[in-house]
This record gives C-alpha cells, sequence and structure tokens, in this order.
C-alpha cells in the first residue's frame, strides 16, 4: 500500500469509516489528509458538530433525522427536506420468492441492527420494523 494512503480499521469511534471531527485527525489540523462524503457519521460525538462549523464557517447544509423515512435528509430553508432516493429510476415489483428469500437471509443481521439502534437510542427506520414484524 502507498505510505500517503490510510485505511480505516474498526474500532469503537470510527464506526468503519475515516473520522475526521471526530478523532486525532482533526487535531492533525486542516492539512492533514483526509476524504470527505457522504456519511451519516461526521456528527458521532458533541464536539463535531462545533469543530465543522470552525473549519468550515460558510458550509450552509444542515441535516435532519425524517422519522418517517427512517434516515437522515437535508433540511432546505423552506423546512423542507431533500434526501437521496432512487433520483427518479422505477423498479419493477420484486418477486415475492426473491423478497422472501432476502428477509430470511438478512434476519439475524436485521435483528442485531435493531438491537444496535435501540442501545444507541436511535430509533428503528420504518424498513426495519416491517421486516421485524414479518419475523415474530
Amino acid at each position: 500500500m502507498h505510505p500517503s494512503i490510510s485505511s480505516s480499521f474498526p474500532g469503537p469511534r470510527t464506526y468503519g469509516e475515516v473520522q475526521f471531527f471526530n478523532t486525532n485527525n482533526y487535531l492533525q489540523g486542516i492539512d492533514c489528509d483526509f476524504l470527505f462524503e457522504k456519511s451519516s457519521a461526521y456528527f458521532p460525538s458533541e464536539d463535531a458538530p462545533r469543530r465543522a462549523a470552525a473549519l468550515l464557517p460558510k458550509a450552509k447544509i444542515l441535516t435532519m433525522f425524517d422519522q418517517q423515512k427512517g434516515f437522515w435528509c437535508q433540511l432546505l430553508e423552506e423546512g423542507k427536506t431533500k434526501c437521496l432516493g432512487s433520483e427518479g429510476q422505477k423498479y419493477p415489483p420484486m418477486e415475492p420468492e426473491a423478497r422472501s428469500y432476502l428477509s430470511r437471509y438478512y434476519r439475524e443481521h436485521n435483528i442485531d441492527l435493531s438491537k444496535l439502534l435501540h442501545r444507541l437510542g436511535q430509533p428503528l427506520p420504518s424498513w426495519l420494523r416491517e421486516e421485524l414484524q414479518k419475523i415474530s
């Protein structure tokens, strides 16, 4: 691996992706190498939003958790939200056999995810609630 490339290692503060505002990377300053991408894990601590605002004072992107959709969305000035989605693409309905197979395949993972979200005090997305209702 090239010496200038750093990898993300699993840990209690990394969530499986490279963190900047929540780790010692922030203390290395703006000149340290880092990569920004769409992520729900930019602000996992109370210090992270303050650090982001100090580093990027002109940034105007706010997000809010959309209870109905079950994920974070950009909050627009009019109070509306803009969320990533299928971007207008239409998909054919999923065959019942395929849906049943995927539900069985991901059953244990979905149970583990629900336990994690509960432990973190986060609401369950609607799709996960629906899947768990099928299980019980």
